[in-house]
């Protein structure tokens, strides 16, 4: 791994990254989405986050360069030595990415990460089909997953909670897997109200960006902030709002 300095909202951090596959996100990541980053990414001091669909860092770094207190990722990876986002690693995790992002910055004791994803239900599902399955399948695409609720009931409710926060943000990036990550997380976002930053997969389904907003709008007052086009996915950002 090789090390460079960049910035984000004027804050200087370090990530790790490879040069070794000109394709592999370690690096371009960080440059791939700065206009969203830029207008919608606003975590401040104290804040907490929930990154789903974490990988190298790309949202969570820059949120701890700007003062989150917590953050909390799930970078999952196959077995066959591929990225999350299906490019070649030479065998290094995503995650691995991230943790050593983590370490030349000091930030390890804040930010928890974990090699599974996240769904509607416990079980495994296959990154490139969207396929569910309870048994563990004969596929390398395939990475265990849970809900978010599950969680939040069994691990931040019972340990992981400090005292207070000042904001709760959940970020969802997830390949197409946006809306059961959102059914999964009922509970902690009716309780938490967190601001909803997901990545809509449109070249996965063209509709996706409906069937979200409207999952949403079951949590009841949410108002959305923004949709933006961007390339062959867009971004939106729900917030709540107080009456």
């Amino acid at each position: 791994m090789k090390t460079k300095e960049i910035s984000f909202h004027g804050k200087k951090f370090s990530i790790a990254y490879t040069e070794d596959y000109p394709q592999h996100p370690s690096w371009w990541m960080f440059e791939d989405e700065a206009t969203v980053r830029n207008s919608l990414w606003n975590v401040t001091d104290n804040d907490c986050v929930f990154d789903v669909g974490s990988a190298c860092g790309s949202y969570a770094l820059p949120a701890l360069a700007c003062g989150a207190s917590k953050v909390y990722a799930w970078s999952p990876q196959d077995q066959s030595g591929l990225s999350t986002s299906g490019q070649k690693s030479n065998g290094i995790a995503d995650k691995d990415y991230l943790s050593h992002s983590l370490k030349l910055n000091g930030w390890s004791d804040r930010c928890d990460i974990y090699p599974t994803g996240i769904y509607d239900q416990k079980g495994w599902l296959d990154t490139v089909t969207q396929q569910f399955s309870m048994d563990k399948p004969n596929s390398p695409d395939s990475i265990l997953v849970d809900t978010l609720d599950n969680w939040y009931t069994s691990i931040f409710l019972d340990s992981h909670r400090p005292k207070s926060f000042g904001r709760y943000w959940l970020k969802i990036d997830v390949e197409g897997a946006e809306v059961h990550v959102l059914a999964g997380a009922k509970r902690l976002i009716s309780e938490l109200r967190p601001n909803i930053l997901v990545e809509n997969h449109l070249f996965k389904d063209g509709n996706i960006e409906q069937k979200v907003r409207d999952h949403v709008g079951t949590f009841g007052s949410y108002r959305e902030v923004s949709t933006t086009q961007y390339h062959s996915v867009s971004h939106s950002l729900y917030t709540f709002v107080n009456y």
